[in-house]
């Protein structure tokens, strides 16, 4: 088990915390699984030789999207051990 309940239950009021960064630790991974897929996606058609610009453009929203989910997971831990 990742997270100690007795842990917890000492501490009760951090279990929003916790829930709050699960929850962005999995909208991070979802992120990452989308950029990656764009990623793949962008060196197919590089490959194939259909890229258009606005694959770029996508690539490009869904990479800093990517990296804003994962900046929001971070300082979401660190808002939780500032508490």
């Amino acid at each position: 088990m990742m997270i100690n309940k007795r842990l917890i239950g000492t501490v009760s009021e951090s279990k929003k915390y916790i829930a709050g960064n699960v929850i962005l630790q999995w909208c991070s991974l979802a992120a990452n699984i989308a950029m990656m897929f764009s990623i793949t996606g962008l060196f197919a058609g590089l490959y194939y030789g259909n890229t258009t610009s606005l694959d770029m453009q996508r690539i490009h929203f869904r990479s800093l999207s990517s990296s804003f989910a994962s900046y929001r997971k971070d300082r979401g831990a660190i808002l939780s051990y500032e508490a």
